[in-house]
C-alpha cells in the first residue's frame, strides 16, 4: 500500500554534540563538512543514511561504518549529523526510500531497488541542498 511519511530534519550536529541532542527513535544522517560561522557549518555531501531506536547511542557507540565515514572526510572536514523522528512503524521504510533516492556513498544496502511499495517523503523545516523537499519512490 502506498505511504506519504513527513520528515522533518533537526541538525546539524559535531559528534561531540549528537548525545546531547538526540535520543529518541529516527533517522539519521551523516554528512562532510567544515566548521562555518558559529552555529553554521558548510556541508559538502551525504555520506551515511541510517536509523535507530536512540540515534545518538546507534551513532556514538563506535557504528561499523564510522572508519569508512572517516576516510570520506577530506583534510579539514568533519562529520556532522542531523537527525528526523520518525516512527518505529516508519523507519525502516523510510530510511530505504532515503536512501535508494540519495545514493550515500557508504551505504551498501537499499541503493539497487526498493522492495516497500510507492513511498513517498516529505521533508518538512530546515533543509540541505542534498535532500529533496519531496520525492516518491517506487517498488
Amino acid at each position: 500500500m502506498a505511504k506519504e511519511i513527513q520528515l522533518t530534519p533537526v541538525g546539524y550536529f559535531t559528534e561531540d554534540d549528537l548525545p546531547l541532542n538526540c535520543s529518541q527513535s529516527g533517522i539519521y544522517i551523516v554528512y562532510a563538512g567544515t566548521p562555518g560561522q558559529p552555529g553554521y557549518c558548510n556541508l559538502r555531501k551525504i555520506l551515511y543514511i541510517g536509523q535507530s531506536y536512540n540515534v545518538a547511542d546507534r551513532v556514538c557507540s563506535e557504528h561499523e561504518n564510522y572508519n569508512s565515514w572517516k576516510r570520506q572526510l577530506y583534510i579539514g572536514e568533519k562529520l556532522y549529523f542531523a537527525y528526523c523522528t520518525v516512527s518505529s512503524i516508519d523507519r525502516d521504510r523510510a530510511e530505504a526510500a532515503l536512501i535508494y533516492k540519495i545514493q550515500p556513498c557508504c551505504n551498501t544496502m537499499c541503493k539497487d531497488s526498493f522492495s516497500y511499495e510507492a513511498t513517498t517523503i516529505i521533508v518538512n523545516g530546515d533543509k540541505d541542498a542534498f535532500i529533496p523537499n519531496s520525492f516518491t519512490v517506487y517498488k
